[in-house]
């Protein structure tokens, strides 16, 4: 077994190097992943930056062999994490990688498709609720009549009402009270302010989930790999904007509804969402394809969320399948206002020449020429 302090070197020299391409890196990247699969790791921190350097591998492979040895490194992250100390592991919590737990507020439209995609994961973190005032307002709406004394009796908390609930039935707490909300659904706006009202804390199990970053992947079918330097700048922008794109396609339904997932869980790992993802359009989807790799997805919202004039859309850019950022943008005749998010894991590629593929997509597909983008953006 290789010492921990030769580990950490494989790693730090394998994140070093993981944004290079030329004739030697692709080969020095490989032997050190097969080296650290031997060595293993022995910190939390070692643990994060090999994810990383993984994840963008992953992302921008110098070969077919690379990406699919990261690829089932990847997949095969939670027996790393069980090597760690409780301690260790401990810290690794809310980072997305698989075999840990995240723990979040979601809103009311997350917290419905987390309870219909990953049932079973989720449950109501009562050690991080403040006040439980809001959550007991909310079960009172779906009391009988014959359980409303005991519950306001203060005999039973919500949570040890939750809890006797769902004893004899599959699933969690949090399982059980979406599931009464889901046989409410002609209430689901009340539901929708009660619940966010209510603030209430989830904690989620990523093990073997393709909700974690490790797993989260659009399959595409194909490897592109890349064999020259990332673009740090970009010239002629408007020609490369208003140039045709290779393949711009419609999704059909169960496509459109899985790269939709895709999106949602993305973010949802990063304690992040965007009204862009929690209310896609399944039937308004488009992939486009710009080049090395890189996909652009191009969400359209469901009729009821749509704004008079402006065409609200969100964005998901994705390389190799895997989501590497993501955005949106309102359009107003030949306006877009706009932004692009790089997830942290992909910082170091080539941003610019992300976004200005991204207007070119926008270009395409609503004839806009004008741009607006906050400052930070």
């Amino acid at each position: 077994m290789m010492t921990k302090k030769s580990s950490r070197k494989s790693i730090n020299r394998l994140y070093d190097i993981r944004n290079c391409f030329d004739r030697t890196s692709g080969a020095e990247k490989q032997s050190l992943v097969e080296c650290i699969r031997r060595q293993g790791v022995r910190t939390a921190a070692d643990a994060k930056k090999l994810h990383k350097a993984l994840c963008f591998i992953r992302a921008f492979p110098d070969t077919p062999v690379l990406h699919q040895l990261v690829s089932g490194l990847l997949a095969s992250f939670d027996e790393l994490i069980d090597g760690l100390a409780p301690g260790q592991k401990h810290r690794l919590s809310d980072s997305g990688i698989r075999s840990t737990d995240i723990h979040y507020s979601f809103s009311f439209e997350v917290a419905t498709w987390l309870a219909r995609k990953y049932p079973g994961r989720s449950e109501v973190d009562w050690d991080e609720l403040e006040d439980a005032c809001q959550i007991d307002e909310l079960l009172e709406q779906l009391l009988e009549p014959a359980e409303v004394d005991y519950f306001n009796s203060g005999e039973v908390t919500a949570g040890e009402w939750l809890a006797i609930s769902a004893e004899n039935l599959p699933g969690t707490d949090f399982d059980w009270l979406m599931a009464q909300l889901r046989e409410r659904r002609e209430y689901e706006s009340f539901w929708a302010i009660l619940y966010n009202a209510a603030d209430v804390p989830l904690r989620c199990s990523l093990s073997n989930s393709e909700l974690s970053v490790s797993a989260n992947v659009f399959e595409t079918g194909r490897v592109s790999c890349r064999n020259r330097a990332m673009q740090s700048r970009v010239t002629h922008a408007k020609k490369q904007i208003a140039s045709p794109l290779r393949t711009v396609i419609k999704l059909d339904r169960k496509s459109a509804a899985r790269l939709i997932d895709v999106a949602m869980a993305s973010l949802a790992v990063r304690h992040r969402e965007t009204l862009h993802f929690n209310y896609a359009n399944a039937d308004e989807v488009y992939l486009a394809d710009v080049g090395r790799g890189v996909q652009i997805a191009v969400t359209g919202l469901q009729t009821e969320s749509r704004y008079p004039l402006e065409t609200t859309m969100g964005f998901l850019i994705l390389s190799n399948g895997v989501p590497i950022g993501y955005g949106g943008a309102s359009v107003l005749y030949r306006q877009v206002n706009t932004g692009i998010n790089i997830f942290d894991e992909y910082r170091g590629s080539e941003a610019a020449w992300l976004w200005v593929q991204v207007m070119r997509v926008f270009h395409s597909l609503t004839g806009c020429n004008r741009y607006i983008a906050n400052p930070y953006q």
